[in-house]
């Protein structure tokens, strides 16, 4: 009986938590790379794998158009095509909902212990909630939830043919997969069991076998880590504005507490402690401190202590995933818009894009990096964007000097550079002697409260841009 009433309670604390994982990524699409990953997708539908140019952007490319989230990519752009956007946003929740119960299921196996497994899980759901963005590594964070549980699982002689298959599919869907011989190299010194290594050495196997190679993962791991300074979510959190993610660091705090009172010093913890590192490296990595806050077995425990692990775990439910979803649907509800599927604005140049597209404008686009992916994939491929905000994918110097757009003379001298008729900015930005009516090359032909369109009107297309407007 007492069985019996263990596997309900699991049962429905799965259930509770996957539940709050689809609320938590049940949301509008904001990140500035969704619309980039659906216009790739897009492309790889319609062209094949192979793409000889990237479907938004018309800078020259520091490296090959990127195939590292290829499979996810492809998956959201066929979601898009059948459902809309809210086919994108519901495949994420559900990938949400499958993360949370997943990591009850997995840390529950590791300590078969309940509270200690739900407190790690509420520490996973209040570390992943900014992860649920409508982009492929929804599905990386999925996969090492997995690998995980190979990881901890218990001894086999085919789990080198698990982790092989793990690493094979999750390389082709996002390159996060690069991580998986890493972890059981770990686990194997930490350990002591050869089994770990026929598991590393089958999922470096499996990396190979990826679209592009090897050497094209390398390259994208390499300008990934190099420029992960212009990337506010590769740094770690104290390099983030504290005023902003004041929860964020009392769940670190939680975080440590838990893991130190575990005493990890008195066996071996290696993979926590790898988790945790890179977890504390990049803030984007903040959904691995279930890792080192998950026991294994070796723990106190007791009725008192049990109490308090449950109610930790609610106030960070309450204080992190909740709480961020009120904003959201508050946010959502000042807009007018649905607080589940609806999109863009205030994040989004919405009505300046439809402007464009219903005239049928031509010439290059220019934009705030934000801006990017949304322009370039409603408007390419025949207004194509300048950036379309992976500013990793261009090298430090390159990026910088997109990012440098406040002056009139930087913005001259990436006009002459780069060729652009078309800007697309907050309004009020050009003025001065950048403007037709002052002597200037740029006319406004559309604003509103978030975005003004302007012209060059000395650029190749004026002439007919001048038709289509009516002038």
């Amino acid at each position: 009986m007492a069985q019996e009433n263990k596997t309900a309670n699991l049962g429905w604390w799965t259930f509770g938590f996957a539940l709050l994982g689809a609320f938590t990524a049940m949301r509008p699409l904001s990140d500035i790379d969704a619309h980039w990953h659906l216009a790739m997708g897009r492309a790889y539908l319609e062209h094949g794998l192979w793409l000889e140019a990237d479907p938004i952007s018309y800078l020259d490319r520091v490296r090959e158009v990127d195939m590292g989230a290829w499979g996810g990519q492809v998956l959201f752009a066929w979601l898009h095509s059948l459902f809309g956007l809210t086919g994108v946003i519901g495949s994420v929740a559900s990938v949400a909902a499958l993360c949370h119960a997943l990591v009850l299921r997995v840390t529950y196996q590791r300590c078969q212990h309940l509270a200690a497994a739900v407190l790690s899980t509420a520490i996973f759901a209040a570390a992943s909630i900014h992860r649920w963005r409508g982009r492929p590594d929804v599905f990386s964070i999925l996969f090492f939830i997995l690998m995980m549980a190979l990881l901890w699982g218990k001894k086999s002689k085919r789990s080198w043919l698990s982790y092989s298959l793990l690493t094979l599919i999750w390389i082709n869907m996002h390159p996060g997969a690069i991580i998986m011989p890493a972890f059981a190299l770990i686990a194997a010194h930490g350990s002591r069991e050869r089994r770990f290594l026929t598991m590393a050495m089958g999922s470096c196997l499996a990396l190979l076998f990826t679209p592009r190679g090897p050497i094209a993962l390398a390259k994208l791991v390499y300008h990934t880590v190099t420029t992960g300074d212009l990337v506010p979510e590769w740094r770690p959190l104290w390099q983030l504005p504290g005023s902003q993610f004041q929860l964020e660091w009392m769940l670190l705090v939680v975080v440590l507490a838990v893991f130190v009172l575990q005493k990890p010093w008195r066996t071996s913890r290696s993979l926590s402690l790898l988790s945790l590192f890179m977890a504390l490296r990049s803030f984007r990595l903040s959904y691995m401190f279930f890792v080192p806050t998950t026991p294994d077995g070796r723990f106190f425990a007791s009725r008192r202590l049990d109490q308090s692990r449950f109610v930790l775990a609610l106030i960070l439910v309450l204080v992190l995933p909740l709480r961020n979803r009120w904003q959201a649907w508050q946010k959502s509800r000042d807009l007018g818009a649905s607080p589940w599927t609806g999109i863009y604005e205030p994040a989004y140049p919405v009505h300046a894009a439809d402007f464009i597209d219903s005239l049928g404008l031509k010439g290059r686009l220019f934009h705030p990096v934000a801006w990017g992916g949304y322009l370039g994939g409603r408007l390419a491929p025949r207004n194509q964007s300048a950036h379309d905000g992976r500013i990793s994918e261009w090298g430090h110097k390159q990026a910088q000097e997109l990012l440098d757009f406040g002056s009139p003379k930087a913005r001259e001298r990436l006009r002459r550079k780069l060729n652009f008729e078309i800007v697309v900015v907050s309004p009020g930005l050009l003025q001065g002697f950048e403007l037709e009516a002052a002597g200037g090359r740029w006319r406004c032909i559309f604003a509103d409260h978030l975005a003004a369109v302007y012209l060059d009107t000395l650029g190749e297309h004026w002439s007919t841009n001048r038709q289509l407007l009516g002038f």
